[in-house]
């Protein structure tokens, strides 16, 4: 395994996705467990939205989302967005829904983010905001190739469903 390279990548994370081979035997998920845990104590990625996604659920011998939610003891886990879900790689049941989540969760800890800086921005650099957006009253942004459009009109639920399909393709 080359876990041990993993945190080379913890910097500049802004999701996890952290995949879990449900028809593995007890040692094996009990070390899975250790390394998730490891993973989401390092300092880098604190407060980094976590997807679990139980793989293999489509065989009749594999341990249901329950019983490895418990080995993972996910209930524990906590200062952060955290989602577990069943999928199946193969016909990509479950990956769908699982990765809306995790693209939803990613835009609203960066619409968060953004909203704390420009709290914090002087009133020069928040004129010079104003006048450089083509609509004072929405916020434009570019954050990983994917266009957001936060309208402070609205609640943080309505930006998020409002996102489009398209965008939300990038992540599926």
């Amino acid at each position: 395994m080359l876990y041990h390279l993993w945190s080379h990548y913890y910097k500049d994370a802004t999701g996890i996705v952290y995949v879990v081979d449900s028809s593995a035997g007890e040692l094996t998920m009990k070390a899975s467990a250790r390394l998730l845990k490891e993973m989401i104590s390092h300092r880098d990625l604190k407060n980094v939205p976590l997807l679990i996604l139980v793989n293999k659920q489509d065989l009749e011998w594999s341990k249901r989302v329950e019983e490895i939610s418990n080995i993972l003891n996910f209930k524990s886990i906590q200062n952060r967005p955290v989602h577990i879900t069943g999928c199946c790689g193969i016909t990509g049941e479950g990956l769908s829904d699982a990765f809306r989540w995790l693209y939803e969760s990613i835009y609203v800890k960066f619409i968060e983010e953004a909203s704390w800086v420009t709290k914090r921005l002087s009133p020069r650099a928040m004129r010079r905001l104003s006048s450089s957006s083509r609509n004072s009253s929405l916020l434009h942004d570019q954050y990983d190739g994917v266009s957001f459009v936060d309208d402070p009109k609205r609640s943080k639920e309505e930006n998020v469903s409002s996102l489009s399909s398209s965008s939300l393709q990038a992540f599926t």
